[in-house]
């Protein structure tokens, strides 16, 4: 078993056991969570998946129990909700979609609205999520963005029809609106298009966000390398809402693009221009406004580490960061710190070898697999996902 478990809900092509919703339908279901001692040998069978679920079935609620349960929901239902029992309000997306459903309706009042409610549950506008909800009403109420948000940087985007279309139907052209535009069509996989409303955005005021834009769209790595650097260059000094936030997007965007690139670089020389051009980014980000939130980042870390194994030499902070950081977000890619944790050592023992008076340059594979066999891979990098049980994982062919 896991350590938890997930709910989703969404759009039916996106999930698993869906059901339809007709227009102004409701569904209501009961989920039932218990814990239970089962048997260990049914439950694991893989030849009779029945085994399992009927070892599940087993310790289900009694039809009973069950009709106990719905009767006691049922008559909590019951009971009218006052104000200040509510302990959780709908959120300023749900607003903000409800307001343009109204709009669409012919509803005049949306625009004055401060919170829509539906079956009891109010959806405010003001809430977590206002910040990033309140360009999009601007635009639903005034056809257009306002001076604050066009000083901001955004913190969000929509690629639904029905937005790309206010947006086209703005008269207020602007940076953020050709970008928005240029988001709608990147997602819907019209490149040209989106780099041409990239393009006219930069024109317009240039924005790190449209740099960056560009660079991800790009086939050309030299192209994409230009613009990740204007990017960056304008997000470092920034200091509009949502800069912090820009910039550490940005570097670890940044950062696994070069890292990439070093991994695969076809010669030494190449694979050195890219290493530098990460040294090049870690110094500059050094001297960036929240350069410790940045420096922490997985990504950044993971480039940094490269460099320090196959561009600057410095091996053993590399090892000492493979061998504590968490890298939450590395998953399943965790084979490309195993990778830099073996190539780490295989060049400190090739330095210590050179230190002993030897000209080796290379280690023959019987050396390479007693360095493997004698620094075990970390337990914090060798799971994909890791917890105080894992710590055998081991990627194929590496021993």
């Amino acid at each position: 078993g896991g350590d938890y478990a997930e709910l989703q809900v969404g759009p039916a092509p996106t999930q698993m056991q869906t059901f339809s919703l007709p227009k102004g339908s409701q569904k209501e279901w009961t989920e039932f969570f218990r814990g239970f001692t089962g048997n260990k040998a049914k439950l694991m069978d893989d030849n009779d998946y029945s085994e399992a679920t009927g070892e599940i079935e087993r310790h289900l609620p009694s039809s009973q129990e069950t009709e106990s349960m719905h009767a006691a929901l049922s008559k909590i239902s019951a009971i009218p909700v006052k104000q200040h029992n509510i302990i959780h309000n709908g959120s300023s997306w749900g607003a903000l979609h409800m307001a343009l459903v109204a709009k669409q309706g012919g509803d005049v009042g949306f625009a004055d609205a401060e919170a829509f409610e539906i079956s009891g549950l109010l959806f405010p506008f003001v809430g977590r999520d206002e910040r990033e909800v309140r360009p999009w009403r601007e635009l639903l109420s005034g056809g257009a963005f306002s001076k604050r948000s066009l000083s901001a940087s955004p913190l969000s985007f929509m690629t639904r029809r029905e937005w790309a279309e206010l947006l086209s139907a703005s008269k207020n052209v602007t940076w953020l609106r050709a970008l928005h535009l240029g988001v709608h069509f990147a997602e819907r996989g019209d490149t040209e298009k989106a780099m041409q409303l990239f393009s006219e955005s930069i024109r317009l005021s240039p924005s790190a966000q449209a740099y960056r834009s560009l660079a991800v769209l790009s086939s050309d790595s030299s192209y994409a390398t230009g613009n990740y650097t204007l990017a960056w260059r304008l997000a470092k000094g920034a200091a509009f809402e949502g800069a912090d936030r820009l910039r550490s997007a940005l570097a670890s965007e940044i950062a696994r693009f070069l890292n990439g690139r070093a991994a695969s670089a076809g010669t030494p020389a190449e694979q050195k221009e890219w290493l530098e051009r990460i040294h090049n980014l870690l110094l500059d980000v050094k001297s960036a406004p929240n350069a410790g939130e940045i420096l922490a980042n997985d990504n950044v870390l993971a480039a940094q580490t490269r460099a320090r194994v196959q561009l600057s030499g410095e091996l053993d902070a590399a090892i000492a960061t493979l061998s504590s950081q968490c890298f939450p977000t590395y998953g399943s890619e965790r084979a490309e710190l195993i990778e830099l944790w073996y190539d780490a050592h295989y060049r400190k023992a090739v330095m210590e070898e050179k230190a002993a008076g030897s000209s080796v340059d290379e280690l023959s594979p019987v050396e390479k697999h007693r360095i493997r066999r004698n620094n075990a891979i970390p337990a914090n990098i060798g799971c994909p996902y890791p917890d105080n049980t894992c710590t055998s994982y081991q990627r194929p062919g590496l021993h």
